[in-house]
């Protein structure tokens, strides 16, 4: 048995190697009608064992070259949960990081072959709508809690940056087909992101907004900011820009987060959080300082529903805040992360004189 499974692992080799090397090639439907009849087996425990082994198996080596080549994408079509299986891989915790990459690069030729080929009744697109619950699901098993390991996505960021960029890539992609109604929950899970990855990773989170701001205009603002703080030097290879970072400093205030959403300051608040763990003094104090100026703005609110005022304040273009956002934020993105910044004694310190709440609570929120 063990002997037939080598001898078919290696017939499936040389066939991935041939369709690497010919992907102009179709090599005719007899040839493929017995291939799909070989693998037929293998299919149907794809999604299973693939995403319970360490490496990818020669079938899936095909299945990426076939991804890849106008001629014979259309023959991933063939079974009616192909392409779904291998996506939703994704969404497996155990699934290792070679064969997450894989699948990330599987989706991604698929949506660059979408763009080449253009729009007919049963191309790339059509297939790829019917599989986007399933894409979009994964990706966000992706970015969100591990739930065998317990981590989040900044873990990912730093522990597997390409596995990272490749998602982010696939997410720009699909931007046009979500439309702007998802923009909320992409900012919520590309977030942590900030926290703690490297430049790159960071930067393809920049590139990411960019996107986000062709759909949805209110975002420009955090978009090009965000842009600003991770500014690279012109003239150093993977240096920063100092002088256009501290001037993007320069305009978070009070005010700047009455003109945001939630969504959009956690993501100002997430590059401070990194910046604060900076070995750079400056960029630790201007990060800390714009901290400081959500905590002050956040007073502003908690202070008027003390004194039983309007428990919101509007903001620009229709945009409000409650109380309720406030403490969302300090609950479940500061005390969470600033520990890793600062000590969280000092944090909770601060916190409970800003918005003016007993320590206690805070507390117990940890």
């Amino acid at each position: 048995m063990k002997q037939f499974k080598d001898m078919r692992s290696l017939c499936l080799k040389i066939i991935f190697l041939v369709l690497n090397k010919y992907e102009d090639q179709d090599f005719g439907s007899g040839f493929w009608d017995l291939f799909f009849k070989s693998v037929k087996p293998l299919i149907n425990r794809f999604k299973q064992e693939g995403s319970s082994s360490e490496k990818q198996s020669s079938l899936f080596f095909c299945f990426l070259a076939m991804s890849q080549s106008q001629n014979l994408i259309s023959l991933l079509f063939r079974e009616n949960n192909l392409i779904p299986d291998i996506i939703s891989i994704l969404s497996v915790p155990t699934a290792s990081e070679a064969i997450v990459f894989s699948v990330l690069k599987f989706t991604e030729n698929l949506l660059n072959l979408e763009l080449e080929i253009g729009i007919g009744k049963n191309d790339v697109r059509e297939v790829l709508l019917s599989s986007l619950d399933v894409l979009i699901d994964s990706l966000h098993h992706l970015f969100h809690l591990n739930p065998e390991k317990k981590r989040y996505v900044s873990s990912l960021a730093c522990d597997k940056p390409n596995v990272c960029m490749e998602a982010l890539k696939i997410l720009k992609e699909i931007i046009p087909v979500l439309g702007c109604e998802n923009t909320s929950k992409i900012l919520n899970a590309v977030s942590p992101i900030l926290i703690s990855a490297r430049l790159d990773v960071r930067l393809s989170v920049c590139d990411l907004c960019d996107a986000l701001t062709e759909s949805d205009s209110s975002l420009r603002s955090m978009s090009n900011l965000i842009r600003e703080l991770n500014a690279t030097s012109a003239m150093e290879i993977d240096a920063l820009d100092f002088d256009t970072i501290i001037n993007a400093y320069d305009q978070i205030s009070e005010d700047y987060f009455k003109g945001v959403r939630e969504d959009q300051a956690i993501v100002i608040l997430s590059h401070c959080i990194f910046d604060m763990m900076s070995e750079d003094l400056t960029l630790r104090q201007r990060a800390y300082g714009s901290l400081l100026s959500f905590i002050d703005f956040s007073a502003l609110l908690v202070g008027n529903k003390e004194k039983n005022q309007e428990q919101q304040i509007m903001a620009v273009d229709g945009i409000s805040w409650t109380d309720a956002h406030i403490q969302r934020i300090v609950d479940k993105f500061l005390l969470k992360h600033m520990g890793d910044a600062i000590s969280i004694e000092t944090m909770m310190r601060k916190v409970c004189f800003g918005l003016r709440l007993p320590c206690e609570i805070l507390v117990d929120d940890v």
